[in-house]
């Protein structure tokens, strides 16, 4: 621990009851402030869930709608203020299967139900994150609410019913099973997560890469099932019409605002889009693909060369360093995939909170201030309409991403030379 870490710990600490308080006072403002925002809420895509499980239910497609929307996008006349338009079902088939018993109940009890639930869920996974990392204090706690409080990723997703708090959860869950060593189950939670939607199988990759085979294994073997089965459902003649909708996330929908990922800001500003003017009305697809290719690759390089150490299982659970890896995986891999959506970045409360637990325990103080900055990138929403720097507050969120990586690629390095940092690996 660096000397300015453990005073402050010292300091700090011993004041449970006080941190106790200011945890339920935190936590009484976040229930509070969902519950305001309940007028707000409009479900819009839980209800596209619902809806293809009663499709599903009387024997109908669930991708019926794709074939418009994808022709919107291509002819340009897509609007969602259309009386007729219809957002379509666009995901893998779990989730209409799971949503089929949902749709023979009164919607509204339903909807208000998820709302209630992914408010719950949120804060299961911020737990889990501490837990996964060892003992959770009293400050940990008020840590946990204060970060939870209008965390704006969150918002986004509560608002529209997403499902990305689930894979939040999911993802808690497959860290903490990673490091208590239950190989099996952290496989088969990544796997589920990744059959829901496909972005979290990118994980797969990181595990593989720290040599942990058996989570890996069993997450590719468990989402396989699932995916295949659940296409077996509805069709496994479906399955190239969905890989072949897909393409409009890399193409036309990629400049969607809500698409936060380093792809997304480079086809709003260097590509003619529905969404967005182009820089100077620049239509340079070439260098928007090359940029998102050439960045991306450079900062995947750079953390498999930070991340290539491998672990002892035996030092597994106590290891700051891998909870530090995971994280900042979790960061690259919502940066670098083609369409990474606003309410996907709930998922940064999983760094967030590994970093606030490994820097009140063991330094260095000096990072806090980037920390903090990057949280309040992430966790707030920010408009600004002033010529030439629009475009880059609405990319706020991926800025912030950026910092958080930059991060907690430097505390790996600075790890590397402080044993403390490093927690059980040396």
């Amino acid at each position: 621990m660096s000397g300015s870490a453990a005073v402050w710990r010292s300091r700090l600490a011993p004041q449970a009851k006080i941190w106790w308080a200011v945890a339920l006072v935190l936590a009484g403002l976040t229930v509070g402030y969902y519950v305001r925002l309940w007028p707000r809420v409009n479900n819009k895509d839980f209800r596209v869930y619902v809806e293809g499980g009663a499709a599903l239910a009387r024997g109908g497609d669930i991708y019926a709608d794709i074939d418009a929307f994808k022709a919107a996008f291509s002819g340009g006349t897509y609007s969602e203020s259309d009386a007729n338009f219809r957002w379509p079902y666009a995901y893998p088939p779990l989730s209409a299967i799971l949503a089929v018993p949902l749709a023979a109940l009164p919607y509204e009890p339903v909807a208000l139900a998820w709302t209630v639930a992914n408010v719950a869920m949120l804060a299961l996974a911020g737990w889990l994150c501490l837990r996964a990392q060892g003992p959770v204090e009293p400050l940990d706690l008020a840590l946990l609410g204060a970060a939870l409080y209008a965390f704006y990723p969150a918002v986004v997703t509560v608002r529209l019913g997403q499902i990305e708090i689930l894979q939040f959860l999911l993802l808690a869950g497959t860290f903490l099973a990673v490091k208590r060593g239950h190989n099996d189950l952290a496989g088969v939670l990544l796997g589920l997560a990744t059959a829901l939607k496909l972005f979290p199988g990118a994980l797969v990759a990181f595990l593989l890469w720290k040599r942990l085979w058996r989570p890996a294994i069993a997450a590719m073997v468990t989402g396989g099932v699932l995916l295949l089965g659940s296409f077996a459902v509805v069709g496994l003649n479906q399955i190239p019409r969905y890989l072949a909708f897909t393409s409009v996330y890399t193409h036309g929908f990629a400049g969607f605002s809500f698409n936060q990922s380093l792809h997304g800001f480079f086809v709003r500003n260097l590509t003619v889009n529905i969404f967005t003017p182009s820089l100077r009305g620049w239509h340079l697809p070439w260098l928007a693909e090359g940029l998102t290719i050439g960045i991306s690759a450079l900062l995947v390089g750079a953390w498999a060369w930070l991340t290539w150490r491998p672990l002892a299982p035996d030092r597994l659970a106590t290891s700051a360093r891998f909870d530090l890896e995971f994280a900042g995986t979790i960061v690259l891999m919502l940066l670098v995939l083609p369409h990474s959506q606003v309410y996907a970045f709930v998922w940064l409360l999983l760094p967030f909170l590994v970093l606030a637990y490994q820097l009140w325990r063991r330094g260095p103080a000096w990072a806090w201030l980037p920390v903090l900055v990057a949280y309040a990138l992430v966790g707030r929403h920010y408009l600004l309409f002033v010529p030439g720097l629009t475009r880059l507050v609405a990319a706020h969120i991926m800025f912030g991403a950026l910092l958080l990586l930059a991060v907690t690629g430097g505390l790996l390095w600075y790890a590397r030379g402080a044993p403390a940092l490093a927690g059980g690996d040396d």
